[in-house]
């Protein structure tokens, strides 16, 4: 599937202590491409946002998507969140992503 002038998606990122799951969803809310990969949170956080990035990309290039036709992205965090900060407080599966 090519992005078409005016098409708009978004990505839902699952974030998870040993995968992250990332969805490409069309206008339509229908999956348009997907990927998996591990989340190795051992690396850091820099590392695991890197990785969610990667996997944002590879749908976006699975689906002939280009980042400006990109409306949002949605993520699932595994763990207790300070809105008011806008950090995951105390993940019980992902100790090196703390505040």
């Amino acid at each position: 599937m090519s992005g078409s002038q005016g098409a708009r998606y978004a990505a839902a990122v699952d974030l998870g202590g040993t995968k992250i799951l990332t969805v490409l969803l069309d206008g339509a809310d229908r999956v348009v491409a997907e990927d998996l990969r591990e989340t190795e949170a051992h690396l850091g956080p820099d590392a695991v946002l890197g990785r969610i990035y990667g996997s944002i990309r590879a749908c976006l290039a699975a689906a002939g998507v280009a980042a400006a036709d990109l409306d949002g992205i949605g993520v699932a965090v595994p763990g207790p969140v300070d809105f008011d900060r806008g950090v995951l407080t105390n993940p019980p599966n992902l100790p090196g992503l703390v505040n």
